[in-house]
């Protein structure tokens, strides 16, 4: 099949998008707004933000030469093609923001990046889904509904910079293999149904760890004094969770959490507060016996009758008048 008439397959589905940027069977598929070409052979679409509504074909896996797929901000229905996620050259491939469902595909060796955030996706991911992705470096399934447990074979993406599986449904404890990531510099499991405690191998004072997301799970145990031993961490997110013990003191430092709280109501609370206690490690998560509505600074002490072994606690405390001071890290509660 020709090159236009692969790309016409999305034509034939909602021309008014396409053919409104130039998208022409009378003119090279290589003028067309949002395609590029090596010589006369395509090997990059983005159309990203045009109101396209469809499907992707199959058909679009015979563009062998396609290196970057961007389709971000449409409205794509159905799943994502083998034909596609196979292509033999594709390095990028980016559908944020559509209605994408099914399972997330098994992806081509060559991929290097790989964001599927907010849409619909579901399943898990299989035991070894990541055992032949050795190159990549971005991979985003946030905001979706995928759940099971984040396989060990993520040690088998040693080039993985960017790992995003916030809101969904991952359960399960964190995987030691997450230790292995040497190049990891940004971790987001926000938001999901993790359980037991962090792994210390993921808590190296080696790591190339910038940000750390893991509130809103039911992680229990205490926080590793080694996140504070870490010189390239600027943002740590533990609340909503079982944490017990305190927030480690090499993690209260003013550079951690900073862009979250201006420095003017954070020096006013500091000096106005009653019982003077160290407000930095608040930022972190409030400590045990406080809340706030978002587990972090500004917090404040448990009211008359309530109690919280747990930091960064949010809402409220529970009530020392029930039998239910929550001694269970997995009990159930709301997700979110």
């Amino acid at each position: 099949m020709k090159q236009v008439e692969i790309l016409w397959k999305l034509v034939e589905q909602d021309d008014y998008p396409l053919t409104s940027i130039g998208w022409d069977a009378n003119v090279p598929v290589c003028q067309w707004q949002g395609v590029s070409c090596s010589g006369d052979v395509v090997n990059a679409i983005d159309i990203n933000g045009r109101g396209f509504r469809g499907s992707l074909p199959s058909e679009f896996g015979q563009l062998d030469s396609l290196t970057t797929l961007n389709l971000a901000s449409n409205s794509f229905v159905g799943n994502i093609p083998s034909e596609v996620a196979q292509l033999p050259l594709l390095q990028s491939i980016d559908v944020t923001g559509n209605t994408f469902e099914g399972s997330i595909p098994k992806f081509s060796s060559s991929l290097k990046e790989i964001v599927l955030q907010n849409n619909r996706f579901s399943g898990s991911l299989p035991s070894d889904y990541f055992s032949s992705l050795g190159n990549l470096e971005t991979f985003d399934v946030s905001s979706n509904n995928m759940g099971g447990y984040i396989p060990e074979s993520i040690s088998s993406a040693p080039s993985l910079t960017t790992l995003d599986l916030s809101t969904n449904w991952f359960s399960g404890t964190l995987p030691s293999a997450l230790g292995s990531l040497k190049k990891l510099q940004y971790l987001y499991i926000n938001t999901n149904w993790l359980v037991g405690t962090i792994p210390r191998a993921l808590a190296a004072a080696d790591s190339a760890l910038v940000q750390v997301w893991m509130q809103t799970n039911a992680l229990s145990g205490t926080i590793p004094a080694t996140f504070g031993d870490m010189k390239f961490l600027q943002d740590f997110y533990a609340d909503s969770n079982y944490f017990t013990g305190t927030v480690p003191t090499g993690l209260c430092r003013p550079d951690i959490n900073s862009e979250f709280f201006t420095q003017a109501e954070f020096i006013n609370a500091t000096t106005f507060s009653e019982d003077h206690r160290d407000l930095s490690c608040e930022r972190i998560a409030c400590p045990a016996g406080t809340y706030s509505n978002e587990g972090v600074f500004p917090c404040q002490p448990c009211e008359q009758g309530s109690i919280t072994p747990y930091l960064g606690q949010n809402s409220a405390c529970y009530s020392t008048d029930q039998d239910i001071i929550i001694r269970n890290p997995g009990l159930l509660r709301l997700h979110g």
